[in-house]
């Protein structure tokens, strides 16, 4: 028997042709894969392509029904035309892609499948029609798919990925071609400068050095600190032909001398190639060296480095070529920092806009992605904390696969309409911790179609500019005198201590999982110090202003006993000089660093033992840095006992409301804690004389340390330091997590603390209907009270709030975006913008759309709007505290029951011992019983004669006084 050979040429020319029109290398790997492709779909009603990312699946079936299409226009192989019908079943719902039926009326909604499958069957040419369904399966839809195909034998190309890896070599090697395309825009175009200005040397030159500037930054640029030494080494290896031992296997080709080499001396992660002068130079050289402006907000600032200065680069580059770019590295190295501030400030408004989205555990496929700019060139779409969605239980993150299917194909189903829209113009960056800690890893089908730079921790270098820069940039705003600006290093050395101590010995636990320190910590300490300047700056206006008016009346008018005009300069002198030096006693500044110290890291902890920890590196700081004892600075002993140490720490306070009415605020250092309670007194009666719930709280020392004190992330159990919140007022972007039990005072002391601040406080009003629709429109008034009507005001939201999942979503993109995406319509954001036109011009952002926007924002963000998240519900600190009071009781019943069963088993064994005493007595008493007995009769007797006699004695009376009364 002999098998007739099927002729394939056609369908491999038609194949090769649209693999050039695609971008694609006709392998004949690939070539037989699409020719094996369609042996199965001839065969089939249904098929599965499986495998990895980059496996040539999706390609595969695209040059498939492009060149069938092709072969049925010219009439070759009796073939037809091919339409596609592409989804992703994991970017949907079940009820979505089946179809479902209302809950209330029963009325059935068909399905995205079914409507899919109907615009099939209604079209009656003979045009193959496929329904792909393109990404993740799971056991409970490809089940109903399986009654599907049964019932319909319609063909449905379906496709599956698992990939354990964070990232495939081949990905790896097309983000060098991405980055490399990214620079070789003078060789594009019909007539390119570089080939016309350009020596075939200075080409080549051009070309190597780009080359390995693309290879540093995406084969190397997805490693950590320890990596990219490695990579570093290896690399100046290879370029040197000193292949290594365990790299000669895959060194195939020959040698090329690299003619424009990097230097030595640093890693090649620190140096780029400047086309201006054709060589390598350090970043460093391109960073412009001018001073922070004094006027700057402290939020606001980014101080220049080598960081700031590579990655903006990278972002730029790839942003402006339309390509995806992803940014991956450890909390606080800034990487969300640098994408929003380029994405917002650095490209040209004319031809890109942006959006910004942030995901969270909570975030689910329902989010909404809608891009109303549609008169824009180009729309950016920022994606924070991208991979923080749950995996569900077959492994796919569905917001993911919602993203995925416009990587793939270019667009999303309308959910209404049910029909597939494109998107021109729109691409993605996005920003992401690496797995682990609530974070997951991304399928590699997504990561492919990005970009991907890893962002390291700062170094030494770089943190002590960072740093010094912003000390410096206070010093300046200032006008601080010697004494105080001495101790700029020290401060930052201290406080990087503190912070590098913390993180390798406050480790993460079960009962502890908040304990995870950044580098926002460490900013937060020094954001802190800065809210001291008002009260120096007043303070020395203050003292300048006397001294002026003390010279004019002194030196016109001598007082007794001064010879000299001189005389009398050189004691105003002396009395200004002490009043300086009192004004900036160093011991104030290094108290302050104690405060702010404790606010971050000390208020986080949970028991006595670490706070102890704390405090006792608290006093070998001081010493080693700020050369003070702790007696100076804490009012202790120099070596105090674990409780001294400990009620010290708590006596450490600042605040700004010690004096009612001040303006500007003054955060000063509070010593008198009775002067203290009493101003607090006085505004708690000021709320209840002006609030219509009156507040009848007992202020006692805790409750006056919850008030002076807070920090962005406030986590304790009850009477332990769990610090609120005038502080917390004072900071812009200062926003409170308030962790405990109910009737812990969390509401009560955030009114009034607000109430101090004057704040406004806005809290949604929960009822039977309250519904999505309902929060949304909350959202807005407290925006709008932010942004539009430039008020403070504190948004207070406690966890029994919390009626649906989205709600926590909503709050988490108000916390990093300061915005909830698509809230705002045309109505809403027109007369937003009207009422704050004046101020967007005066700050210079009234320039668009875009720029109102922004300033809106800005403005929101500016006003300090708070989230107090009451969330009980916080399993890892709630559960904990009901455990331990649980716990506690149980054990305390315990010692109960213990204690009384000894003391019954004691009192049973004297019982047993007095019992014959008890005999004896018992028999006693008999015998005194009866002679009480006998003289009981005696005593009667003796009663009925004295009564005789009383009735004698009686009635004598009674004459007498008859006799008297005559008389």
């Amino acid at each position: 028997m002999s098998i007739k050979q099927v002729d394939y040429i056609n369908l491999t020319n038609a194949i090769t042709e649209n693999c050039a029109i695609m971008n694609l290398q006709p392998l004949d790997s690939f070539i037989i894969k699409v020719i094996q492709l369609y042996e199965m779909i001839v065969v089939r009603h249904g098929l599965m392509l499986v495998g990895l990312s980059y496996g040539m699946k999706t390609s595969a079936s695209r040059v498939l029904a492009a060149a069938l299409s092709d072969l049925a226009k010219k009439g070759l192989n009796n073939e037809f035309n091919t339409k596609t019908y592409v989804l992703n079943p994991k970017s949907i719902t079940m009820g979505q892609l089946y179809g479902m039926e209302d809950a209330v009326s029963k009325e059935w909604t068909d399905g995205l499948l079914a409507v899919l499958f109907r615009s099939a069957a209604r079209d009656t040419s003979p045009d193959r029609k496929w329904v792909i369904f393109d990404g993740p399966v799971d056991a409970i839809w490809i089940e109903n798919m399986n009654t599907v195909l049964d019932d319909n034998k319609k063909m449905v190309a379906l496709k599956q990925i698992k990939s354990p890896l964070p990232m495939q070599d081949i990905n790896l090697a097309n983000s060098c071609m991405r980055l490399l395309e990214c620079h070789l825009d003078e060789f594009a175009g019909d007539n390119p400068s570089a080939v016309n200005d350009l020596t075939e040397q200075q080409q080549t030159n051009w070309l190597h050095a780009l080359f390995l500037f693309s290879l540093v930054w995406s084969v190397g640029g997805n490693t950590d600190e320890e990596g990219r030494k490695k990579f570093d080494s290896q690399l100046r290896r290879l370029l040197a032909a000193d292949v290594p031992p365990e790299l000669k296997y895959y060194t195939t080709g020959s040698h090329v001398k690299i003619s424009v080499p990097i230097p030595d001396g640093k890693l090649v992660y620190d140096y780029m190639f400047d086309k201006n002068v054709s060589k390598w130079i350090p970043w460093m050289d391109t960073l412009e060296s001018k001073a922070l402006d004094v006027e700057a907000e402290y939020y606001s600032i980014i101080v220049p480095t080598v960081d700031t200065t590579r990655y903006t680069y990278l972002l730029d580059k790839l942003v402006t070529h339309k390509m995806h770019a992803m940014f991956v590295g450890p909390t606080g190295t800034g990487k969300s920092v640098y994408v929003k501030r380029h994405l917002q400030e650095g490209l040209s408004p004319e031809k890109f806009t942006s959006m910004m989205l942030s995901f969270s555990a909570q975030t689910s496929k329902h989010m909404v992605i809608f891009v109303d700019y549609l008169n824009m060139p180009q729309m950016v779409i920022f994606v924070d904390d991208l991979n923080m969605p749950q995996v569900e239980e077959y492994g796919a993150q569905p917001p993911i696969e919602l993203l995925r299917q416009f990587m793939d194909h270019s667009g999303w189903y309308n959910r209404k309409e049910l029909n597939f829209r494109k998107l021109q113009d729109v691409q993605f960056a996005a920003a992401m911790g690496p797995p682990g800690g609530g974070r997951n890893s991304v399928t590699n089908r997504y990561l492919r179609h990005f970009s991907v730079v890893s962002v390291v921790q700062f170094d030494q270098e770089n943190l002590g500019i960072i740093f010094n820069s912003l000390v410096d940039w206070w010093f300046r705003k200032y006008s601080y005198q010697p004494n105080i600006t001495k101790l700029g290093k020290p401060l930052v050395a201290a406080s990087l201590e503190i912070y590098e101590l913390a993180q390798r010995e406050l480790l993460p636990t079960p009962t502890k999982s908040h304990y995870t320190f950044n580098l926002r910590d460490v900013s937060k300490v020094f954001q802190g110090i800065t809210k001291a300047a008002a009260t120096v700056e007043e303070t020395l206006t203050m003292v300048r202003l006397w001294t002026h008016e003390a010279l004019r009346v002194l030196c016109a008018q001598q007082e007794p006993g001064f010879r000299t005009v001189e005389e009398t300069l050189t004691m105003v002198r002396l009395w200004t000089h002490e009043v300086l030096r009192t004004v900036e006693e160093t011991l104030t500044m290094v108290r302050l660093w104690t405060h702010e110290v404790l606010r971050v890291f000390y208020d986080r902890l949970i028991c006595d033992e670490d706070r102890l920890w704390i405090g006792k590196q608290l006093v070998d700081l001081t010493e080693r840095h700020f050369k003070e004892k702790p007696n100076r600075v804490l009012g202790i002993a120099d070596k105090p006992d674990d409780d001294a140490l400990l009620n010290s720490l708590r006596d450490v306070m600042f605040g700004d409301f010690m004096v009612p009415g001040q303006d500007p605020k003054v955060y000063t250092d509070i010593k008198d804690e009775s002067r203290m309670q009493s101003i607090v007194q006085e505004y708690l009666a000021d709320f209840n004389a002006t609030s219509k719930k009156p507040m009848n709280l007992v202020l006692f020392q805790y409750a006056l340390e919850h008030i002076s004190r807070g920090n962005a992330l406030l986590v304790g159990l009850g009477g332990s330091g769990r610090q609120s919140l005038t502080r917390l007022a004072a900071f812009i972007g200062g926003n409170a997590l308030l962790v405990g039990l109910g009737g812990s005072g969390r509401q009560s002391l955030t009114r009034l603390a607000a109430f101090i601040g004057e704040y406004e406080v806005f809290q949604i009003e929960i009822s039977k209907n309250y519904a999505k629709a309902d929060w949304l429109e909350d959202i807005k008034k407290v925006l709008k009270i932010a942004g539009e009507a430039n008020k403070p005001v504190v948004f207070l939201f406690a966890d029994t709030q919390i009626k649906d999942e989205s709600f926590v979503e909503d709050i988490s993109n108000l916390l990093n975006t300061c915005e909830v995406p698509n809230l705002m319509q045309s109505g809403d954001l027109a007369t937003i913008f009207e009422n704050i036109r004046v101020r967007a011009k005066q700050a210079g952002m009234d320039g668009n759309r875009d720029s109102l926007y922004n300033f809106f924002v800005s403005e929101v963000r500016r006003d300090q709007m708070r989230y107090q998240l009451r969330r009980a519900a916080m399993k890892w600190v709630s559960k904990m505290q009901e455990v331990s009071t649980v716990k506690s009781r149980y054990e305390v019943g315990l010692e109960k029951l213990h204690a009384t069963e000894a003391s019954v088993s004691g009192m049973k064994q004297e019982l047993i011992d007095l019992q014959p005493k008890l005999v004896v007595a018992g028999q006693e008493t008999e015998a005194a019983m009866v002679v009480i007995a006998a003289e009981s009769v005696e005593a009667d007797k003796v009663k009925a004669v004295v009564s005789k006699e009383e009735a004698i004695a009686s009635g004598e009376a009674a004459k007498v006084k008859a006799v008297k009364d005559e008389c």
